[in-house]
């Protein structure tokens, strides 16, 4: 069960703004912040890189899926980020949703936020996320999450069209599901995912579908209005340990940044 302690916000928080101090490229800022029983709760952007490609990083959607914010911050403390900011602009929020991660709770008290955005019962961390989001434009966005339930790495593809373009795209996307099993890590092989049609790993998804639209989740909202051109999505496994939750989402994060600029 994961701590119910707003302390791991302000660390999270405290970790950030030491980078900031230390690496000048490294711009973060505080977007908005919501309040839960006297406490402020701030969430934060981060842009870094001037490179001529584009992507930008989510994190922390579900408040009970931490391994992908923290999988996040430790990447960019280590040396090995460094690498990507020469030829890449990243812009990225590592906690969309601070006060369900000080909890340990999916939502934020009040509602799922990733089945909300565009929707009158948008909460003010939606509103937040998505007025900054619209401003930007990106080629990628990856969406780190979690599967609660799920002892199997997967992953999600959207967004892209052209032929020639996705066919690559899915050639490094089995790459990755190749690369997490070759580390020791299993990948989902059933024939559903969350309702989902699953080809050994990868889940291959239509931004454009009823259910897709009707969902009032942040991913197709953004494709809807044209701020990225493609969503690669990890979904770890919660039921296995932490540390390794969070070993695979700095090997999916790596590979599909490197393999973008390729």
């Amino acid at each position: 069960m994961p701590r119910r302690d707003p302390d791991r916000v302000w660390e999270l928080v405290r970790r950030y703004q030491s980078l900031a101090d230390r690496f000048p490229q490294f711009r973060l800022r505080e977007i908005g912040a919501v309040e839960r029983f006297g406490l402020r709760f701030p969430i934060l952007a981060v842009a870094v890189g001037e490179g001529p490609r584009s992507a930008i990083i989510l994190a922390g959607t579900h408040g009970d899926e931490i391994a992908g914010p923290l999988a996040l911050l430790e990447f960019w403390e280590t040396a090995a980020s460094h690498a990507f900011i020469e030829n890449m602009r990243l812009l990225f929020l590592p906690l969309i949703n601070p006060f369900g991660f000080a909890r340990g709770i999916r939502g934020n008290g009040v509602v799922d936020l990733n089945r909300h955005f565009e929707r009158p019962t948008a909460q003010p961390e939606n509103t937040i996320v998505l007025d900054f989001l619209l401003q930007h434009r990106a080629e990628l966005l990856v969406s780190m999450h979690e599967d609660v339930t799920s002892s199997c790495f997967y992953m999600y593809e959207s967004g892209v069209r052209e032929r020639a373009l996705f066919a690559r795209i899915v050639a490094d996307d089995v790459a990755l599901l190749d690369a997490i099993e070759s580390q020791g890590y299993a990948v989902c092989g059933s024939n559903h995912v969350d309702g989902n049609y699953n080809r050994s790993g990868l889940v291959v998804s239509n931004p454009g579908s009823v259910r897709a639209s009707r969902s009032g989740a942040l991913e197709p909202t953004l494709l809807r209005h044209g701020v990225i051109r493609r969503v690669v999505g990890f979904e770890t496994p919660g039921r296995q340990p932490l540390t390794d939750r969070i070993r695979q989402q700095q090997l999916a994060l790596q590979h599909v940044l490197r393999s973008f600029l390729v």
